[in-house]
């Protein structure tokens, strides 16, 4: 199978928040979980379906659960996951800060030869 990606995206489980961006006032964060990024967007596991084109608020943690940054996202696509009420969803990151840029190269920056990733993104 031919890779369409344009971007490199690594393996990167960490927690994730997320909620769509609209007018409503009691839309909570909801929990969820990276699978990959890249530097222009992220692969999440949701039990809750957003559409696609749709636009999300997310808040990637670290594997303490501090928080890395914050930043909103386009939808897509979404693709359920067969016999379970959960949803695979590419997000395309939007308006990416320069702290929010740094902080993702980080992520994807190989720290030795072992392949661990660097941490240094834990402030």
């Amino acid at each position: 199978m031919m890779e369409r990606r344009r971007f490199p995206r690594i393996e990167h489980e960490c927690p994730v928040q997320m909620r769509a961006v609209n007018n409503d006032e009691h839309n909570l964060l909801r929990n969820s979980f990276c699978r990959n990024i890249s530097t222009v967007g992220v692969t999440v596991i949701s039990f809750d379906f957003y559409p696609v084109n749709g636009k999300v608020y997310l808040e990637l943690l670290s594997r303490t659960c501090a928080k890395l940054f914050a930043i909103i996202g386009r939808i897509v696509w979404v693709q359920q996951i067969p016999f379970q009420n959960k949803y695979k969803i590419g997000i395309e990151f939007m308006g990416t800060s320069v702290d929010s840029e740094r902080k993702i190269k980080a992520i994807m920056a190989p720290s030795n030869t072992d392949g661990e990733r660097n941490n240094s993104y834990e402030d």
